[in-house]
């Protein structure tokens, strides 16, 4: 049984349209599917009912959505264009656009009403969305040759950026206290010879998503400290729910347990039949994107447990004695053959 391409059961797929990026804002679930973007309300419903659609007439390249509602989407590499719903979502219309200043937006975000662009070789660019019907630029400042991600938490940005003409990559985390006027405190270029994808920080503690693991950086004072975690491939997309990091790779989630963010720790792997291009948690749902083939909703218990790496620890503990006692007995018939045979 279906109702608007979703089928009504734990593993709940929408193969109406393509979907490639997945958010979730106030209970509501953005899709962003080909050239338009959906909005389903996701709360206590088993079948996801579709408040709004809005047709971009092109293909949606990135978006997000700040505390306050607003939609910011980028349907083509030369402008954002800004959603806001007074009252639901259902009414959202379009209340400004923000036009490239040269070269291609690539990311953005949005942190105490400031919009954060990932804006190529134009470096990184602020712009003021207080008034989101009127954005007011504040600045910009050069990182690397191509600056692909940003990530903003308290007055830090974290930045992915290409150097070119190689194919390395690095990050640096600037100082936006004072947005009018940023400042780079950490550049590290050049170090990473995977692509870097995505960035979260906790308590001090940058997390990067590439394509050979979860690198896990601390800063302290000049002195910059890696670890990796070899538990991804090819990750896309992560979504944090209550501490736990849940990462999509083809045809896979893996969780990451950042409670302790010194200490990250796996958590949880579910295998899936989507590619994963994009992942949004919510409750006990995650929801997961497949790109042509639309996306799915996963349902189970946060933080999901790891039954398997459990059981082969138990299982060794608990084989120990046996294998011990079977060699012993072995060892003892040889010893007693050897009596034998020499008789």
């Amino acid at each position: 049984m279906k109702s608007n391409g979703i089928t009504k059961n734990d593993e709940i797929i929408h193969d109406k349209h393509e979907t490639w990026e997945l958010r979730i804002n106030s209970n509501n679930l953005f899709c962003a599917t080909g050239s338009s973007i959906e909005i389903y309300n996701i709360t206590g419903e088993r079948t996801l009912k579709l408040q709004k659609s809005i047709n971009f007439g092109m293909n949606i390249r990135e978006f997000c959505v700040d505390v306050r509602g607003v939609l910011y989407a980028r349907s083509s590499w030369q402008y954002v264009s800004l959603y806001y719903h007074p009252t639901s979502v259902s009414e959202m219309g379009i209340v400004s656009q923000i036009n490239a200043l040269g070269g291609s937006i690539i990311d953005y975000c949005v942190h105490d009403n400031l919009l954060y662009i990932a804006h190529g070789y134009m470096g990184l660019v602020i712009y003021n969305v207080t008034d989101f019907t009127s954005p007011v630029f504040l600045s910009r400042i050069l990182i690397g040759d191509s600056v692909k991600h940003v990530f903003v938490e308290d007055s830090k940005a974290y930045i992915i950026s290409d150097y070119y003409p190689t194919s390395y990559h690095g990050f640096a985390v600037v100082d936006v206290s004072d947005p009018v006027n940023p400042k780079i405190e950490v550049l590290e270029s050049g170090i990473f010879t995977e692509v870097l994808r995505k960035v979260y920080v906790s308590e001090g503690y940058i997390f990067v998503l590439a394509d050979d693991g979860l690198y896990s950086i601390n800063i302290n004072g000049s002195n910059v400290s890696y670890e990796i975690l070899n538990v991804l491939d090819l990750p896309f997309d992560y979504s944090m729910q209550d501490g736990i990091m849940h990462i999509s790779q083809p045809y896979l989630v893996t969780e990451i347990s950042l409670t302790i963010p010194s200490s990250p720790v796996l958590s949880g792997l579910i295998y899936t039949n989507v590619f994963g291009w994009s992942i949004a948690a919510y409750g006990n749902q995650t929801f997961v994107a497949d790109g042509v083939g639309g996306f799915v909703r996963l349902s189970f218990p946060y933080p999901t447990p790891t039954p398997t790496i459990t059981y082969i620890i138990s299982f060794k503990i608990f084989l120990f004695p046996i294998c011990f006692t079977s060699i012993l007995i072995v060892v003892v018939y040889l010893k007693h053959k050897k009596r034998t045979s020499r008789k």
